[in-house]
């Protein structure tokens, strides 16, 4: 039979099933779940094993940032070759090269290299590396009264002068969250728009003297820039425009600045003069660059000691009158008017001398010890970042941007604001505090404005909207998109929910409900600023006056959130609040029996930010509290000596704390203690609420 012929086209794959029956399609599968297998168990290893590599690769950049400096320290010449070789390819490596070749081979050789560097994220990290140490010695240290008085006298308090700067288009003012009275918190300025909790005056400038160097002037020459708006001032606190006054005036000026002449504290970043040297020709640009490195040359040339230590100028206090405060405003002003640059620097080379016509230095500032924080952070004030301006701010927000019709200016008419609370958490003490009770003390005393307490947001248009606790916790960034894009502006309150960033894009503003939140946002999101506005005390609550014949402790709260020794029992009494039923008000009748406040917290991990309203609570009654020290703002509201802090947290501790407080009772502690008790009930008084609410409303809008 003859063969049939053969095709030489290829022939068609066999399929699995006629070639190989079930045998290929068990091994596919097997082999991609096992592939699956291995990808799941690779991700679950990945997420086991990243906080590891995350702390190894933290642990390695430490060490190399301390491999760096020790060799900078110890071998600086191999430090500034190996620098010069890798600055063409590092920004980083061309600011360590200019440092180093200031502090090897002088300022006049450093001056080329640090022509060519732009000031940014590179060159504070060379100049984080090459830190030389700790803050440098503290020269003189400014010793606290022995006895002070608890309250600011009314006739010392008229003699003072807290004051601030703000020149140029784009400056600002941050608020005087511990405004006084008797005190004048002054503005020196060149335009007359207001600033919460200021006073605004006109600097007028000495004849021929640049308008460009009027903030230097103002903070060198207090005597001369404070004599047309506060002519009877005797002394100043002057404040930097990026500090943030936060903390008990009362204890500030009558406990450290009253017995000095001079005070400030020292430099948070600089050891001497060197140090200031280099941070301030890295920040500087242009002219104001050149200016800087000859301020260095100038001081090299003196040969001034380079660890004789540094005052950071941005918080100074002065007695004007004084010789000491006039012979170190006249030494400064001629060591800066030589070369306008930095006025830190110039302060070094006016106390460390010799001056060129051979004056003999002035006498220095006291410094505040290092237990009251630094210059940038401390029971006192702290530093806020630079804000950007409304409009780039709205620029970078995700989501519809807010209609031409829907912002408005000042004048513009009764404002519309609306506190927007969640459905079905209404029996929440926080919808009741911060929603329904803040609506109707706003309602009462803001006059002029329109007030809404809703849970109909997506009706609103045209408001500034104040979105609660749980109305945030309740909408997803994109429902906030929307609403802000027909309102106004829209206002995050978190009060002590953990903020969610995806959130904080999507709104105007934030309000805090204490300093230290306020700072902590500020710091995270400038460009979305947080309006620090005081938690109100319970509307139901009313001043009392606590029994007075032997201590009576009480403690008012959720008992989880506390600690009370079992020995405590029979003298700390429990007077539990159940914060998820706002009809639960009947331990307020209780407040009149204790004349101490138990204010001792238990912190839990999903804790967010506190505000101090035990304390606010505590003085409204007329008591005083026993409270940690670093419990969130206890301290910016007590103080540093206030005599009834706990040590700590240990059962003997507390005991022993309590006993303290009981053979106090009645005697000049307690009597400190009651007087500064009144001052957190001034400075948590219904009025400064809503001042503080109609501040960040006028801030928002305009």
């Amino acid at each position: 039979m003859p063969t049939p012929p053969q095709s030489s086209a290829p022939r068609p794959e066999t399929p699995p099933e006629t070639s190989g029956g079930i045998k290929a399609p068990l091994t596919r599968r097997f082999v991609i779940d096992a592939w699956r297998f291995f990808k799941a168990r690779r991700r679950d290893a990945s997420l086991r094993l990243r906080p590891e590599i995350a702390r190894r690769r933290a642990a390695l950049r430490a060490d190399w940032a301390a491999r760096l400096r020790a060799l900078a320290e110890s071998r600086p010449e191999r430090a500034l070759a190996l620098s010069r070789r890798l600055a063409p390819h590092a920004p980083a490596a061309a600011a360590a090269a200019a440092i180093l070749t200031a502090r090897l081979e002088g300022w006049a050789a450093a001056a080329q290299h640090f022509a060519g560097l732009a000031p940014g994220a590179e060159a504070k990290t060379a100049a984080l590396l090459l830190r030389r140490g700790a803050p440098g010695p503290g020269i003189d240290l400014a010793p606290p009264a022995s006895d002070r008085p608890a309250d600011l006298a009314p006739d010392a308090a008229a003699g003072l002068v807290v004051y601030t700067t703000r020149f140029g288009p784009g400056a600002r003012v941050l608020p005087a969250l511990t405004a006084r009275a008797g005190i004048r918190f002054l503005v020196l300025s060149d335009r007359d728009d207001p600033a919460e909790g200021w006073e605004i005056a006109r600097l007028a400038l000495p004849a021929g003297l640049d308008a460009g160097l009027a903030e230097e002037f103002a903070r060198i020459r207090p005597e001369a820039a404070l004599a047309a708006a506060a002519p009877d001032a005797e002394a100043s606190l002057y404040l930097a425009p990026d500090i943030l006054p936060a903390g008990n005036l009362d204890t500030l000026f009558t406990r450290w600045l009253g017995p000095q002449d001079l005070a400030a504290w020292r430099h948070p970043r600089a050891v001497g003069w060197q140090d200031l040297a280099e941070g301030a020709a890295l920040a500087a640009v242009g002219a104001r660059r050149d200016v800087v490195l000859a301020q260095a040359r100038d001081a090299e040339a003196a040969g001034l000691p380079r660890d004789a230590g540094a005052i950071d100028s941005r918080i100074l206090w002065r007695r004007h009158r004084t010789p000491a405060a006039l012979a170190l405003a006249e030494a400064w002003w001629r060591a800066f008017a030589r070369h306008p640059g930095d006025a830190d620097l110039a302060l070094a080379r006016a106390l460390q001398g010799p001056a060129p016509d051979s004056t003999p230095p002035p006498p220095a500032p006291r410094l505040l010890p290092a237990a009251l924080g630094s210059s940038t952070d401390n029971l006192f004030a702290a530093a806020m970042p630079a804000r950007p301006d409304a409009a780039r701010a709205a620029a970078r927000k995700p989501g519809p941007a807010p209609g031409p019709d829907s912002r408005r200016g000042p004048g513009a008419g009764r404002p519309k604001i609306a506190i927007v609370h969640a459905l079905g958490y209404e029996h929440y003490a926080a919808t009741l505090l911060r929603g329904e009770q803040l609506a109707g003390l706003l309602a009462e005393r803001l006059a002029g404005c329109d007030i809404t307490y809703t849970a109909e947001a997506e009706a609103l248009q045209g408001h500034v909207v104040v979105l609660t606790k749980w109305a945030l916790g309740t909408r997803k960034p994109a429902e906030i998109a929307a609403l802000r894009a027909k309102n106004v502006a829209v206002i995050a309150s978190w009060d002590d929910k953990i903020p969610e960033p995806e959130i904080v894009a999507c709104v105007d503003a934030q309000m805090s409900l204490s300093i230290r939140q306020t700072i902590e946002l500020n710091r995270r999101w400038p460009g979305t600023p947080a309006f620090f506005v005081t938690h109100h005390v319970n509307r139901l609550i009313r001043p009392g006056d606590p029994p007075s014949d032997r201590l009576r402790t009480g403690y008012f709260g959720e008992p989880i959130n506390t600690h009370r020794p079992a020995s405590l029992a029979g003298l700390v009494e429990m007077n539990a609040i159940a914060t998820t039923r706002k009809s639960d008000a009947g331990w307020m009748d209780a407040l009149d029996r204790y004349n101490c406040h138990w204010s001792v917290r238990r912190r839990h991990p999903f804790d967010g930010a506190k505000p101090f309203l035990k304390g606010f609570v505590a003085a409204r009654c007329g008591a005083v509290v026993m409270v940690a020290r670093d419990d969130g703002d206890t301290a910016y509201y007590l103080g540093d000596d206030y005599p009834f802090y706990v040590g700590a947290l240990d059962p003997a501790t507390l005991e022993a704390d309590y006993l303290r407080v009981a053979a106090a009772f009645g005697g000049p502690d307690w009597r400190l203690a009651q007087a500064i008790m009144r001052q957190v009930a001034a400075r948590s008084a219904d009025e400064v609420v809503c001042a503080q609410f109609r501040a960040m409303v006028e801030a928002v809008t305009t």
